[in-house]
């Protein structure tokens, strides 16, 4: 397992108040991730609902810091 920190950051280029998810990815899910154009985003719709939006990966690290748990911090900007 990979953990992934996402971070949303809106369309006008503001980071989302609810945008901090941390995500733990299986290999498959993490190379699905990393090659696709478009990534469907969730999003907390408030009163116990979620939504979602269209997001593009525009900021991507890789650590290996932790040997025994790899992570990425990527930033999913909405372009919709």
């Amino acid at each position: 397992m990979v953990t992934v920190h996402a971070t949303l950051q809106e369309a006008n280029g503001n980071i989302a108040e609810t945008s901090g998810n941390v995500f733990e990815l299986d290999e498959a899910q993490v190379t699905a991730l990393l090659n696709s154009d478009i990534v469907t985003y969730p999003r907390d719709g408030g009163n116990g609902w979620r939504t979602s939006v269209k997001t593009r990966i525009i900021e991507k690290h890789f650590s290996l810091f932790d040997k025994n748990q790899p992570s990425w911090q990527i930033v999913f900007k909405v372009i919709e």
